[in-house]
């Protein structure tokens, strides 16, 4: 090694301590040239555990395209055969071995005494310190300065020490400034039971809880990555019926629902069991399940056993369960009619033929009563076309009144005279009844309304 050249590899060495070893510049590479290659990995080997020493490896093996130079030498954006070549070497156009050498020992110096300078990692807010430093430099090969095909770069094997402090939960930092081995994605292993929680920066991180990925060349700004890291816990369960009832109907679908939550890199199992009497009728591993329990043999008065359990990525398991019994009788109810009539009083209206038949100026009085077996509350709703509100909704028992007018169109003063006599339709209404209890069977029955004219004609003076 020439003069020169130990001179000018001795200033490199002071150099390297304080900037990254490459133009992160990609600017020129040709489209179909990967500027990066390559992988980062910390593997963490103890339990992390409060105010513990911590052991870790750190590895790097990155490639990078000869089109990009280094930022330690002047004129990165020229590529790194001829940086070398010029800056390293006597400028004549060809790398020769003696070059190579030189630019080998710089990339064997590189500064490995602080594991935040050095781009890896921060725990607890201290740097590791490194030791067995292992680096294995890949240069340019010896030729042309303008045959830009190859790759330079180094694989590098670090034995890391550091100390938790006396949290819980543990803080990685992971640095993002800029450098060069940012540019490759860092893997990040977790020793069992220790998972991800939670980073800021999780769009750019994924994989499972005790080994994920970081892809720091993704942030666009200059910012520490910070993930919080624990003991791995079970994820929440988060299930219930649709509904708010205390039985379920043996001839309608229920539904069921569950949300597992965990850390956004756990994808958790579902598993749902519906059984009978200890026997499984029904699995699924869907975040929504419907069952109908006649389609499952169950019958009336059975007990349905519906169970879901999620599951995470180490195999802790959250459970709800729910016992409800099975209703399959509808209720039963009764319902009376009476006019209310100026002329006539209290007429008690025959609805056996399914008709209503009341008076113009009548008000009808409509009695229902519900009731079911449970003992349970019973849900009455009755609704007519003599409006499109009109609705009634009560439980148990229901008294409502109502007129129900034959309308303009059958006898109106305005009519002319001529259509005053001739024959007109009957106005009807229909009038349904709707019986549900509170396991949700229901009952229905229809009746029509006859409105006959129970007004005399009206005498105008002329």
């Amino acid at each position: 090694m020439s003069r020169d050249s130990v001179a000018i590899f001795m200033t490199l060495i002071i150099i390297t301590s304080t900037t990254p070893l490459s133009n992160a510049d990609t600017h020129g590479i040709p489209h179909d040239t990967d500027p990066y290659n390559g992988y980062a990995e910390l593997i963490i080997h103890d339990e992390l555990l409060p105010n513990s020493n911590i052991t870790a490896t750190w590895t790097l093996n990155i490639s990078i395209s000869e089109f990009l130079g280094s930022s330690e030498l002047a004129h990165p954006g020229i590529g790194i055969r001829q940086q070398i070549d010029q800056y390293l070497g006597n400028n004549d156009g060809n790398l020769n071995q003696s070059e190579v050498d030189v630019f080998s020992t710089y990339l064997l110096n590189r500064p490995w005494n602080n594991s935040e300078l050095a781009g890896c990692c921060i725990l607890d807010h201290e740097a590791f310190e490194a030791s067995n430093v292992t680096i294995i430099p890949r240069p340019p090969a010896p030729g042309p300065i303008d045959d830009l095909n190859g790759t330079w770069g180094w694989t590098e094997i670090v034995d890391l020490a550091g100390q938790t402090d006396g949290r819980t939960n543990r803080l990685i930092d992971v640095p993002r400034v800029g450098g060069l081995i940012e540019e490759v994605p860092l893997t990040i292993s977790l020793p069992t039971p220790y998972e991800y929680r939670y980073s800021a920066m999780q769009d750019v991180i994924d994989g499972v809880p005790n080994q994920f990925t970081i892809n720091r060349s993704a942030v666009p700004v200059a910012s520490d990555i910070r993930i919080s890291v624990g003991t791995n816990m079970p994820p929440n369960i988060v299930a219930n019926r649709l509904g708010s009832s205390t039985q379920i109907a043996l001839d309608r679908s229920t539904t069921y629902e569950v949300n597992c939550v965990d850390s956004h890199l756990d994808d958790t199992d579902i598993t749902w069991t519906f059984s009978n009497n200890d026997s499984v009728v029904l699995t699924s591993d869907q975040p929504f399940v419907s069952i109908t329990p006649s389609e499952y043999d169950y019958s009336h008065g059975d007990v349905l056993s519906a169970v879901v359990q999620c599951a995470d990525h180490f195999g802790s398991t959250s459970q709800w369960f729910e016992n409800i019994v099975i209703d399959g009788v509808s209720p039963t109810w009764e319902a009376s009619f009476t006019a209310q009539s100026t002329n006539n009083g209290e007429i008690t209206i025959d609805t056996s033929d399914g008709i209503i038949e009341i008076g113009s100026e009548d008000i009808l009085e409509i009695n229902i009563s519900a009731l079911d077996e449970s003992g349970l509350d019973t849900t009455i709703e009755i609704t007519s076309d003599r409006t499109s509100e009109w609705r009634h909704v009560d439980w148990n028992q229901m008294f409502v009144q109502s007129r129900f007018p034959q309308g303009d169109n059958v006898s109106n003063m305005y009519i002319d005279i001529e259509d005053r006599h001739q024959s007109k339709p009957p106005t009807t209404y229909t009038l349904h009844l709707m019986v549900a209890d509170d396991a949700g069977n229901s009952v229905h029955q229809d009746w029509v309304i006859l409105v006959l004219d129970g007004a005399g004609p009206t005498i105008l003076p002329d």
